[in-house]
């Protein structure tokens, strides 16, 4: 996937907040931003974000010799997400849809990113608080379907901090109810704020699934970068999850030499302008299949859903209509399912 030249505004942004974080010199900061703009320009304003966004942070933990700038950060993110496990736990257990809420909390982990502007304590609180009652634009059943018929799941982390939120949803895949072999994947090597296998131990994951890394220290999945092992983990896989933007924009497009049986998406439309990219309309309730397992589903006719498919817990008036209601013939044909947020104006949770 391209960039829009809003991504390139935005990579600018990322790599003085980077610099910022490496190092307390002005200079050098002022040197990193300038030699940022050099590499953009020579790489290509349209050149995909994860590949673009990839090359900046290299250059910025290089420039300050910081092989973790933002260190602290997932450390402190990571412990203030499981102050809170009790409390998120209890709304799963006490749910009237257990898979829906925890599905939900994941996806509102995902905004625990360094990538955007403006992260702070309370913005996460925000997305948290209005997981279960915020409209979710995405099919949850066919999600729990696509769960259900596989019985290898691959499930490609984003943040740290995030994957506490993960960790509900994974429960919930390997417990009696669902009983299937998931296997987790974190970044190989520090960029942002992204979650590594060092995170996994520290808040148990580890200790519940099986936890390898990608072996790259790429945003998204990058087949140029990663090893040759989580290219057959992918390929073998009977379902891919893929947590977070970078993950969407490396993965929307099939690498032919690495194709997923089935991939769902899920994230928060943090950057409005990534799922517009996607498609003219961003589809709701689709699948991306393998030609082979195509021929044995029925091709499905693009219909207006109400609400997505979706029953939300809230009938708060929407602020700004969310992308996807409405599925269009190419999304159908896309063979995706992406789950992520539309916006809403809501109270947080008491």
């Amino acid at each position: 996937m391209i960039s829009s030249l809003d991504c390139v505004v935005c990579l600018q942004r990322q790599c003085l907040e980077g610099a910022r974080f490496a190092t307390d010199d002005p200079k050098l900061q002022s040197q990193i931003l300038e030699n940022a703009m050099k590499a953009l320009l020579e790489i290509g304003l349209l050149t995909p974000p994860p590949v673009a966004g990839t090359i900046v942070h290299r250059l910025v933990r290089t420039m300050t010799d910081n092989p973790d700038p933002y260190y602290h950060e997932k450390k402190r993110f990571n412990r203030l997400a499981l102050q809170r496990w009790d409390v998120f736990k209890k709304w799963v257990v006490e749910s009237s849809n257990p898979f829906e809420t925890a599905t939900r909390l994941a996806i509102a982990g995902n905004s625990i990113d360094f990538a955007l502007e403006g992260l702070s304590e309370e913005r996460v609180a925000e997305a948290i608080n209005q997981a279960t009652i915020q409209r979710l634009a995405g099919n949850v059943a066919e999600f729990r379907r696509a769960i259900e018929e596989a019985s290898s799941i691959l499930y490609l982390t984003d943040n740290a901090g995030e994957i506490v939120f993960d960790k509900l949803l994974i429960e919930m895949l390997v417990s009696p109810e669902f009983g299937k072999n998931v296997t987790v994947v974190t970044r190989g090597a520090p960029v942002i704020n992204d979650a590594l296998y060092d995170d996994a131990q520290e808040i148990g994951l580890a200790e519940l699934v099986p936890v390898m890394t990608n072996g790259s220290d790429g945003l998204g999945t990058l087949f140029d970068l990663v090893s040759s092992e989580f290219k057959e983990r992918f390929v073998a896989a009977d379902l891919v999850i893929a947590k977070g933007l970078a993950n969407l924009e490396s993965l929307w497009t099939p690498n032919p030499q690495y194709p997923p049986k089935k991939i769902a998406f899920l994230f928060k439309a943090n950057v409005p302008s990534s799922p517009r990219r996607l498609t003219p309309n961003l589809a709701t309730s689709a699948f991306r299949l393998n030609n082979s397992a195509r021929k044995t589903l029925k091709k499905k006719t693009p219909s207006r859903m109400n609400d997505a498919g979706v029953s939300y817990l809230s009938e708060k008036k929407i602020k700004e209509r969310p992308m996807g209601v409405e599925p269009t013939t190419g999304a159908w044909e896309a063979t995706v399912l992406p789950l992520h947020y539309g916006r809403v104006s809501l109270r947080k949770r008491p």
